[in-house]
């Protein structure tokens, strides 16, 4: 793989999963944020700007399903299309040595959903509103 992605991935669950000081392309890799069926997302940070970004990487397995390629290169078009406040800026797309294909978006900080409901009970109707309206919003733009 040479020196800009390591094969090395000891520490790891699965070792196809990227860990800490890892390279794709130019991000480093900090730390896993979550994973689902379709990837994983990592907190990533750039070698020249040191910006901080969340780095998607499709799982390897499906890197064989035509499907599965497909629909990660719409979610990457269509991100790179959609500009609104609610709505993450893509800022890198490409693939990995080994051929994975990722994105790069712009890094949210917050707090869960489930979290805030856990740590202070059910939403008002109010307070509701104010977490959804947002989110409506992104959506009617991304559905235009």
């Amino acid at each position: 793989m040479g020196t800009n992605e390591s094969t090395h991935r000891t520490g790891a669950a699965d070792p196809r999963e990227l860990t800490a000081g890892e390279r794709v392309g130019e991000w480093v890799i900090e730390q896993r944020l979550a994973g689902g069926g379709f990837g994983t997302v990592y907190e990533v940070r750039h070698r020249g700007t040191q910006r901080r970004a969340a780095l998607k990487l499709l799982h390897a397995h499906l890197v064989t399903s035509a499907e599965m390629l497909a629909r990660f290169d719409r979610e990457v078009r269509v991100i790179g299309q959609l500009r609104h406040p609610n709505i993450v800026e893509l800022v890198d797309a490409g693939f990995t040595r080994d051929g994975r294909p990722y994105l790069c978006m712009e890094l949210v900080e917050g707090t869960e959903l489930s979290t805030w409901i856990e740590r202070d009970g059910r939403l008002s109707t109010d307070a509701a509103l104010a977490v959804l309206e947002p989110p409506c919003d992104a959506l009617a733009t991304a559905h235009d």
